[in-house]
């Protein structure tokens, strides 16, 4: 497909095909100058990889699994799947399907804590020149920033990472290529092939910015954006029917009794919740020893209620809505001389069942017990 420039000569308007050049010919280095332009542009990363936000450039993977290998741009969609971004400025794309599908391979098993960490480390990259506090303070920025992204009010590893999403972006793809990533599509891959033509405006060999310019042509070309809904569409029924005929993976729930009171099926938000409800019921359990428990946030000097706190920490500009991210009602709110406390509902189930394990020690009068929940 040709591209051509509408422009003014005298009185009349003239179109002017722009010329297909090869990245090479124009300048454009793949590492170097195309890998950093397009992470750096939203809007060309929507069109090649949508929903995408991406957290690392040029991720060694050896981080995680001993190897020398690079991805050119590692992303998370908007529905927690890992995304794989391979560039290739060739105009056959090279063995691109192949070495991305030995990235995903080593990448699956990525956590959402994993996937903070190297978000964190590439926002520390983006930020080198600024002052930094501290790698914490980042790496909850980091966190914030994905949990935003992903429209969730806290981490889900269940849900995180449940598939690899591939994007091969080249100047063109052979027919092999192409007729590969086809059939792993129909074999329950999620595969993306997306052509990037370079033109020139103007006739000089070299690249400068006073006599000429480049533009950049980006077009998916698998699947047909045509037949793109369609295909998604299917893909997602064929999983659905295949994880309904799998055992259907559950969350761990526990029993917990407390103070002669039993509860049942709990999960690690639960747990923490009767903690704390059973704790602000018996004044004689040491606040001190609870709170080096389950840690919290401390208003000094203040005693506020519910819609005080929500009001307070939305101003908190580090966070997408962290009110949610406290047991922040009225009744689980402790309130004490020195101030107001709030305790996180950010829990993992081992978190959780440790914290209630180190209640029983520390506050045997609880009569506390917790076991896993039968499954039968």
């Amino acid at each position: 497909m040709a591209i051509y420039k509408l422009e003014q000569n005298g009185d009349a308007k003239v179109v002017t095909p722009l010329i297909r050049r090869k990245f090479a010919d124009c300048g454009v280095k793949e590492t170097k100058d195309l890998q950093p332009a397009l992470a750096s542009c939203p809007s060309a990363i929507e069109e090649i990889a949508p929903g995408t936000l991406i957290i690392s450039e040029e991720y060694g993977i050896g981080r995680l699994k001993g190897s020398n290998r690079r991805i050119d741009l590692l992303g998370v969609d908007k529905s927690a799947n890992i995304v794989i971004i391979e560039l290739k400025r060739t105009e056959e794309g090279g063995d691109a399907e192949l070495q991305a599908i030995r990235y995903a391979a080593m990448m699956a098993t990525v956590t959402f804590d994993d996937t903070v960490e190297i978000y964190g480390e590439y926002l520390k990259k983006q930020k080198a020149e600024q002052v930094i506090e501290s790698d914490f303070d980042l790496m909850d920025d980091a966190k914030q920033r994905l949990l935003a992204h992903l429209d969730w009010d806290e981490s889900n590893e269940e849900e995180f990472g449940q598939q690899m999403k591939i994007v091969l972006a080249s100047a063109d793809f052979s027919p092999e290529l192409t007729t590969s990533v086809i059939w792993l599509n129909d074999n329950g891959l999620d595969i993306r092939c997306v052509r990037l033509h370079p033109y020139r405006y103007g006739a000089s060999d070299s690249l400068s910015p006073e006599n000429d310019k480049v533009f950049l042509d980006i077009q998916t070309i698998i699947p047909l954006p045509e037949t793109s809904d369609y295909q998604v569409a299917r893909r997602i029924k064929e999983q659905g029917e295949k994880r309904s005929r799998e055992q259907k993976k559950t969350r761990p729930k526990y029993d917990l009794q407390i103070s002669g009171q039993r509860f049942t099926s709990l999960n690690r938000r639960d747990i923490i919740r009767k903690l704390l409800e059973f704790a602000k019921k018996d004044e004689a359990i040491s606040r001190a020893e609870m709170k080096s428990i389950l840690g919290g946030t401390h208003f000094e000097g203040e005693c506020l209620v519910s819609e005080d706190i929500k009001d307070r920490l939305r101003d908190d500009t580090l966070a997408h809505q962290p009110y949610k991210r406290f047991f922040h009602e009225d009744d689980e709110i402790f309130h004490e001389e020195e101030g107001t406390y709030i305790f996180s509902n950010q829990w993992r189930i081992e978190d959780a069942v440790n914290a209630a394990n180190q209640f029983k020690v520390k506050f045997p009068d609880l009569e506390i017990e917790i076991s896993a929940t039968s499954q039968l």
